[in-house]
């Protein structure tokens, strides 16, 4: 008696992908038809195709679910804390995730190298931060700045700060390729 339980069961999830299979099918031809009829462009298909086409799948798994037996309220409430923890952990780390693809941009699209004197500035104001650079990690970049004594002061300008502000550069006299350094050697630099 349990083996026909289990033999209807796997008779009904074919059943439902089967449906699903053909309703898929059905719809993309009925698409690519109309698409002919109306000479309709293809960029605008491709996203429209592609969403029904998961609809399909995502319904087809929701009702597998409820045939075996698993609420679609568990399945909704699980699905709606694990989005929640990926929006939180995402805006967490957005930040840190900005300034390392921000380092790999400079790196490949370097507007200055070692060496040279930057100044970057707000679009509105004159005044912003000036030095020269002397190190880049995956974070930030460090720039040396001098002051009006002997000394001079390092500052640390993050990744994704030259993509948010008019850089101005003034080459250097002994300039270096950018590389990313993950321990800055400032001793070489200063």
């Amino acid at each position: 008696m349990e083996e026909v339980k289990y033999l209807m069961l796997f008779i009904e999830i074919i059943i439902i992908i089967a449906i699903g299979y053909f309703s898929n099918y059905f719809i993309q031809r009925t698409l690519l038809a109309y698409q002919k009829n109306i000479q309709l462009s293809e960029a605008i298909l491709i996203p429209v195709r592609g969403l029904i086409k998961w609809f399909i799948i995502v319904a087809i798994v929701l009702l597998i679910c409820r045939q075996v037996g698993i609420s679609l309220t568990v399945i909704l409430t699980s699905l709606s804390g694990v989005l929640m923890l990926v929006a939180i952990g995402f805006v967490g780390v957005w930040s840190v995730l900005s300034n390392v693809s921000c380092s790999f941009l400079l790196l490949i699209f370097p507007p200055f190298n070692f060496g040279d004197t930057i100044e970057i500035r707000e679009p509105d104001k004159e005044v912003g931060v000036k030095g020269k650079v002397i190190g880049l990690n995956l974070f930030y970049t460090t720039l040396k700045s001098e002051t009006n004594g002997s000394g001079h002061t390092l500052i640390r300008v993050p990744n994704n700060i030259f993509f948010q502000r008019i850089i101005i550069c003034h080459s250097g006299e002994k300039t270096e390729v950018l590389k990313v350094s993950m321990k800055e050697n400032f001793d070489e630099k200063i």
